[in-house]
């Protein structure tokens, strides 16, 4: 982290301080170095910068949409992070290739593989850009499920007392793809085995189209 990213880790700490009730978070359970691929679910604003907060103790990456970086103040402190912009809707090989130099540096990245945020549906569909990163990279997967904060703005804007956030951290896990390449056919499959393994990590009302865990399967998974 350079000063800026000093500057928004305090200031993160402190309005989390200020607004948020959070929970114990379990250190014990997150590798110190990578490579690794964090994927957490995208509830509303509260979750990406209290999770770079707790992780800060780590060289750690946070892959962001590029509208973030409107904000000039959110730009330096995400550059500060090694973070990385993402144009969504699109294939963006820039952000896939930064991506992979974070991983290849061991480094831990951390992605919402949902691409967007989704406060009361629950998990949303995932798109396929962690499995070709996993893939290519060879870096397990770890997934943090985040709880507890939704309708953040106005539980404050009402109630005068702080909004839980509570972590609950999966099992690692790789990939392995049995000799196959990685095709339009088996990456959609391979992608949802990966958050359904997020949602395990999830109360059931968070699990969005994940909440049917008896449909998960774990063909390509392989546990670390």
């Amino acid at each position: 982290m350079n000063f800026m990213a000093h500057i928004g880790n305090f200031g993160i700490w402190l309005l989390s301080s200020l607004t948020l009730k959070v929970g114990p978070f379990p250190d014990d359970q997150i590798p110190r170095q990578g490579p690794l691929i964090i994927v957490f679910n995208h509830v509303n604003l509260v979750d990406g910068p209290v999770l770079l907060n707790k992780l800060s103790n780590r060289q750690v990456a946070i892959m962001a949409k590029i509208e973030t970086w409107n904000n000039h103040f959110l730009a330096a402190v995400l550059d500060g992070w090694d973070g990385i912009p993402v144009r969504r809707g699109e294939a963006d090989l820039e952000a896939f290739r930064k991506a992979q130099k974070v991983l290849a540096e061991g480094k831990i990245l951390i992605i919402s593989p949902e691409g967007t945020r989704n406060e009361f549906k629950g998990l949303s569909h995932g798109h396929a850009g962690v499995t070709l990163l996993a893939t290519r990279s060879g870096a397990p997967i770890l997934p943090i499920g985040l709880y507890g904060h939704r309708g953040f703005w106005k539980r404050m804007r009402w109630v005068i007392k702080r909004v839980p956030v509570d972590f609950k951290v999966g099992k690692p896990f790789s990939l392995d793809l049995h000799g196959e390449s990685l095709s339009k056919d088996n990456r959609q499959q391979i992608t949802d085995e990966i958050m359904y393994k997020l949602a395990e990590v999830l109360p059931p009302d968070y699990r969005g189209d994940y909440a049917d865990l008896s449909k998960a399967t774990e063909e390509y998974l392989k546990l670390v």
